[in-house]
């Protein structure tokens, strides 16, 4: 009887869904025992809306298919890619340049919304 030829595409797919699967349902059941179904991880999921963009920093600025994109991190090392209109903490990223990020910072207590932009280092 003759051998049939592999399909290694869809062998590979079949087999990649399979181990997903059962990844995806052990850590489904451990949070589940631990008190806290679909649960995301720290670093996942973080919130940042307690952070404040003046503490963050622009490391860099790059062009991408929808125009230009800030890099920015916060000051316990996370990184951030930011397009106009994407919020971060209090603010809200309004504008992009070469060099510069431009944000609306929400107003906190008796302040008014403001404005801050960072700038790259002129070394950069």
């Amino acid at each position: 009887m003759a051998e049939r030829p592999h399909n290694f595409f869809r062998e590979g797919v079949i087999t990649g869904f399979i181990g997903a699967t059962a990844i995806a349902v052990w850590f489904l059941i451990v949070d589940t025992i631990g008190g806290r179904p679909f649960y995301t991880p720290i670093f996942l999921g973080k919130d940042n809306a307690q952070l404040s963009v003046s503490a963050v920093k622009l490391t860099g600025v790059v062009g991408g298919r929808g125009g230009l994109m800030a890099l920015v991190e916060a000051p316990d090392g996370i990184g951030y890619i930011l397009k106009p209109g994407d919020a971060l903490g209090d603010g809200r990223v309004t504008g992009i340049t070469p060099n510069s990020v431009t944000f609306a910072v929400a107003a906190r207590g008796q302040q008014s919304s403001s404005s801050l932009t960072l700038r790259l280092p002129e070394n950069q």
